[in-house]
């Protein structure tokens, strides 16, 4: 089923289903009986690269997603908040570089959920707190979880206040790991924006009581008037990516329902 689920979010992805529908139009081309069909998939697989590689169909995508939950500003806010009990940050992409800082390791949602786990230790003075990496190895020879604590010990943060959870190997995982590590007290939860909305559903399904503090925002702003904004890029077709791997992954969890 795992396996599954990761060829079907692959398939389903902007560049997956481009290819899909630009390989099936070549194929049709190739093998002859419906030209009409084949260049309506080709014109389609051109149209789709072009709206995910544009802002504005990656920021519709991402807009509903980041926006449910602001971000976490400290402990100080009336009515005043639990105190929680530790700080979780879940894995994300990272790609071990030996004989480089470990930091460099990390891709940029992980790093961003790092840097976010940093920050709230030290303004809300919750340094003693332990920090609780979670994710496993992915094609990596390390596993996030432990990248992401070398990272934070290179930075400063005591080895005896990081745990590393390395088995989990997706969200869903990571709350059954925590539900057994934390059970219903309250803690920190630092994900990507867009991944909060899915990470918050899966902690109330374990029975967590997350804080949450979104980080690694995608969104951004896009004006017409500017002679960029219709250009193609890659980073738009990357947080398409990133956006539509959510909603793929919530729809997911309400057919599980």
């Amino acid at each position: 089923m795992f396996f599954l689920k990761k060829l079907l979010g692959a398939l389903l992805s902007p560049v997956g289903l481009v290819l899909v529908l630009l390989l099936a139009g070549v194929v049709l081309m190739l093998v002859g009986g419906a030209p009409r069909l084949a260049r309506g998939l080709l014109a389609c697989s051109l149209l789709l690269f072009l709206a995910f590689s544009l802002p504005w169909l990656p920021n519709a995508l991402l807009r509903p997603l980041e926006s449910q939950v602001a971000p976490l500003a400290g402990f100080q806010e009336a009515p005043p908040r639990p105190r929680p009990k530790a700080i979780v940050v879940l894995g994300a992409g990272h790609h071990v570089r030996p004989g480089q800082p470990p930091a460099d390791w990390l891709g940029r949602a992980a790093s961003a959920r790092l840097m976010e786990a940093l920050r709230l230790r030290g303004l809300a003075g919750l340094s003693d707190l332990p920090l609780i990496f979670t994710g496993d190895t992915g094609r990596e020879s390390l596993p996030v979880a432990e990248a992401m604590k070398r990272a934070a010990l290179s930075l400063g943060v005591p080895e005896a206040t990081i745990v590393s959870e390395t088995a989990p190997r997706d969200t869903a995982e990571e709350m059954t790991v925590l539900s057994r590590r934390l059970g219903k007290s309250p803690f920190v939860l630092v994900t990507s924006a867009a991944h909060m909305p899915r990470a918050l559903r899966l902690a109330e399904g374990a029975g967590l009581n997350p804080i949450p503090a979104p980080t690694d925002y995608r969104l951004v702003q896009a004006s017409a008037a500017s002679w960029q904004a219709w250009l193609p890029s890659a980073g738009n077709l990357q947080r398409a990516d990133h956006a539509l791997h959510e909603w793929l992954g919530l729809l997911w969890l309400r057919i599980k329902a």
